[in-house]
């Protein structure tokens, strides 16, 4: 049984769906020098349910790293956060004009339900790339003034 789907229509109307675009890694070959590099699939537009972190979860997190702003979202389909046994994640969404790192992946239901909740990590100030772009954007520029 897929209870997302049965309350679905409850959650979007206290919190609607925002567009965020996904730039997924599927990897860091090794280079000239011995340098990674990541690599991109092409970015996507995709709908998330973006929540701000938990009171006792946020609280934590601002014990152990300052100054950091985290979501929690609800994607349709796989994400991936930082997996150091396949040397892959690190996904990266773009919403409210900021970039952010998929740091963790607290649940995946991909096999029942298609979706994954996962935490990520405000990174830096950008546009979002074009769909279908394979880099990372460049910064936005700063505040004049």
């Amino acid at each position: 049984m897929n209870l997302h789907a049965i309350v679905r229509k409850t959650i979007t109307a206290v919190n609607p769906d925002q567009t965020v675009i996904l730039l997924a890694n599927t990897g860091q070959p090794q280079g000239e020098g011995y340098v990674l590099t990541p690599v991109w699939s092409p970015a996507v537009s995709v709908p998330a349910q973006v929540q701000p972190v938990p009171d006792k979860t946020l609280q934590w997190l601002l014990q152990t790293r300052q100054n950091t702003i985290w979501r929690d979202c609800y994607l349709y389909g796989p994400v991936t956060g930082l997996e150091r046994a396949t040397a892959q994640g690190g996904d990266m969404l773009y919403f409210e004009g900021y970039e952010w790192q998929v740091d963790q992946v607290l649940e995946a239901w991909n096999a029942t339900a298609g979706w994954t909740k996962v935490r990520c990590v405000q990174v830096r100030a950008t546009t979002a790339p074009e769909i279908g772009a394979t880099e990372r954007p460049g910064e936005v520029p700063a505040w004049p003034g």
